[in-house]
């Protein structure tokens, strides 16, 4: 066991905590990872979906000032984190080092390697995979990139992980099918967020799964070109402006998502991550 307020001090891990006692919470984060540990039980949840059974349930200590201090699983949830975790017998300390994402193809691509990676690592690596995709169907990578990081927590997300699906594609959208569709048939069911009118519902959905990461962004961007609206294309004229703004009001206007700030929040992701460099 290792205190959590040691773990967020190593120097360079990016590690944050926040121990509320009154709800026996303590949260911890790095990278796009928000784990959420509750005082007594054996499980950590990552991104509020992804359940870890812990070897033991976190505790508290009580330090020589008289403050407790949580005390959580050390090799297990550094290893949730991204961390190698070591135990050095000699100064009798716990010494975690970042564990970093190898990927040496995208052919056959899987989403695990995404827990390793800061947002703007994700970018980087996302970001040529959405423009050679832009330069075949005219959806803007800048859209691509910022849905996968709003839909997914930078890939991090239950459905991401399980379905190597960054974009929330759900399995029934617009008559189910479309030109060009890359999907299989396989599902993820899971619980989703919807808003209807001011009115916000969690209700249970299936969603598309794919065999790798590039088969979902083929999959995305045939959809937005072809997917229809009974007898019109859903997102009419989506492919012949290079303008992201204009982009986005089509999708607003085809009802890609039920949350009325959606684009606005994919607007702030492009600005803040200058995600037009990779529309060029």
């Amino acid at each position: 066991m290792v205190s959590c307020k040691d773990i967020a001090a190593y120097p360079g891990l990016g590690v944050e905590v926040k121990y509320t006692a009154k709800k026996k919470l303590l949260e911890i984060d790095r990278n796009n990872i928000h784990g959420k540990l509750y005082l007594g039980k054996k499980q950590m949840i990552v991104n509020e979906e992804i359940k870890y059974t812990l070897p033991a349930a976190m505790r508290l200590v009580k330090q020589e000032n008289g403050k407790q201090i949580p005390m959580i699983p050390a090799a297990r949830v550094g290893n949730i984190l991204g961390l190698k975790y070591r135990y050095d017998s000699a100064s009798k300390r716990v010494i975690y080092t970042p564990r970093k994402a190898r990927i040496t193809s995208t052919k056959n691509l899987q989403t695990k390697p995404f827990m390793l990676m800061s947002t703007e690592e994700f970018v980087k690596f996302l970001g040529p995979l959405a423009r050679k995709e832009y330069k075949k169907s005219g959806f803007l990578a800048s859209i691509t990139i910022a849905q996968a990081i709003h839909e997914s927590y930078s890939g991090c997300s239950l459905l991401a992980q399980k379905g190597n699906n960054l974009f929330g594609m759900k399995a029934y959208l617009s008559g189910n099918n479309w030109s060009g569709s890359k999907w299989k048939g396989k599902v993820v069911v899971k619980r989703t967020r919807e808003q209807y009118g001011k009115r916000v519902v969690t209700i249970t959905d299936r969603f598309r799964k794919y065999d790798n990461v590039m088969q979902n962004i083929q999959d995305h961007s045939a959809y937005f070109l072809h997917a229809r609206n009974g007898s019109r294309l859903r997102y009419a004229g989506i492919a012949k402006t290079k303008n992201y703004k204009t982009q986005l009001r089509i999708i607003k206007k085809g009802g890609y998502c039920t949350f009325s700030d959606y684009t606005k929040n994919l607007e702030r992701l492009i600005k803040k991550y200058h995600l037009t460099d990779y529309d060029k």
